[in-house]
């Protein structure tokens, strides 16, 4: 409801609904990582602030029609300052785990994401059917593996679902 809301309103509220949406999905990339990995948690706090600044910053390149800014801060930031970042914290043994786990994030979050955002110039419509395919999608995986799990529960024993199972 809220997306279909900002989808009809002007696009600077569309872009700053994305910018949240980043943001939010940045912030819940590090947070469960940091809890799921202890090297993690070495990461200076101002390197996941200074991610989350550029979140807005690159959306507005994008807003203000500035392409060559918007395809290229994050890409420089991940080259130029971050690895410099992490020379100023001096912990060169965990530098490789670190600095893969920011750039990933960076890299899906805050660069990949927001070019949601391009879908604007085209149409809003064609940003709201990729969102509607997404849930769509969700929906059905999370419905076809909850009767899978139920037929499974009926007949474990069925070769059909030990062939399911199967790993490689």
């Amino acid at each position: 409801v809220l997306f279909l809301i900002a989808m009809t309103t002007p696009s600077w509220v569309t872009y700053i609904f994305i910018a949240l949406t980043c943001s939010f999905a940045l912030h819940e990339y590090f947070s469960f990582q940091a809890k799921a990995d202890r090297s993690v948690s070495s990461i200076p706090s101002y390197i996941f602030i200074i991610c989350q600044i550029l979140v807005p910053v690159n959306l507005a390149f994008h807003y203000l029609y500035l392409p060559f800014l918007f395809l290229s801060l994050v890409p420089l930031f991940l080259v130029c300052v971050l690895p410099g970042l992490f020379v100023l914290q001096n912990k060169p043994g965990q530098f490789l785990a670190n600095y893969g786990f920011v750039a990933s994030g960076a890299l899906f979050f805050v660069y990949s994401f927001s070019f949601a955002a391009g879908l604007l110039h085209f149409s809003k419509m064609c940003l709201v059917l990729c969102f509607l395919l997404t849930e769509l999608r969700d929906l059905i995986s999370y419905w076809v593996g909850k009767i899978s799990a139920k037929l499974e529960k009926g007949n474990p024993q069925n070769k059909f679902w030990k062939g399911l199972n199967y790993k490689i």
